[in-house]
């Protein structure tokens, strides 16, 4: 991918971004956590989207309600309390937006989205509206879809050049939207702090986070100050 920022973007990571918790110490230790984890789904209206009128969101903060443990689905299990009251006498909280890899879906990195948010963060991970997709946030996984026509896919992803980009932008306007979304947002609008906003991804999101970040010029989101990248795209 060429234009926008210079390689060392690739280099920062989430705590080069100054983020700290909501009691001013590092994020160092996920399994120790020092907040309760809410999460929550939303949908966005998006008229515009290749698939359907909304946009899903997985959302995980810090909450003042007890947690209970979880099944997402799958092998997914978390400790969470599901639509808690956020807690908002130690905000405000840094952000991650993260974007999944191609045909999954925002639960993709619970175990680390979940973690972070108990580390006094909010995390946000948008349904991407991939032309194939196995598994949905809100339904689980798909029945009938097609595995062939993923693995096809998958292999086309992994042979494009910036050439293809086109394919894929999609996702970025669905970043963008996520981000829009959830600053405008009650209540966590008023408890995120906008100078502290990263935005993450693995595989395909990894393309997505750097998209956004400022390898594709014109989609660059200046509200972005850091990105973490799983095995990227």
């Amino acid at each position: 991918m060429s234009g926008g920022y210079p390689a060392v973007l690739l280099l920062i990571a989430l705590v080069g971004l100054g983020c700290r918790g909501s009691d001013g110490a590092s994020p160092a230790d996920l399994g120790s956590r020092r907040n309760s984890v809410g999460y929550r789904v939303i949908d966005l209206p998006y008229p515009a989207g290749p698939k359907g009128d909304t946009l899903t969101l997985a959302v995980w903060y810090p909450t003042t309600a007890e947690p209970s443990p979880l099944h997402y689905g799958g092998r997914v299990h978390g400790h969470v309390a599901v639509d808690g009251a956020v807690d908002t006498e130690h905000g405000p909280y840094p952000l991650l937006l993260y974007s999944h890899g191609y045909g999954g879906c925002a639960l993709a990195a619970a175990f680390f989205t979940e973690a972070l948010a108990g580390q006094g963060w909010i995390a946000v991970a948008p349904d991407h509206h991939d032309k194939q997709s196995a598994v949905r946030t809100r339904t689980g996984a798909q029945e009938g879809w097609d595995r062939r026509a993923f693995v096809r896919d998958a292999k086309r992803i992994t042979e494009s050049g910036p050439e293809d980009r086109a394919a894929y932008l999609y996702r970025l306007d669905e970043m963008r939207l996520a981000l829009d979304g959830i600053l405008a947002s009650e209540p966590f609008g008023a408890i995120i702090d906008t100078g502290r906003i990263a935005v993450g991804g693995h595989s395909l999101g990894g393309f997505t986070a750097l998209g956004v970040a400022g390898t594709i010029p014109e989609y660059q989101d200046e509200r972005v100050r850091a990105i973490l990248l799983f095995s990227t795209g």
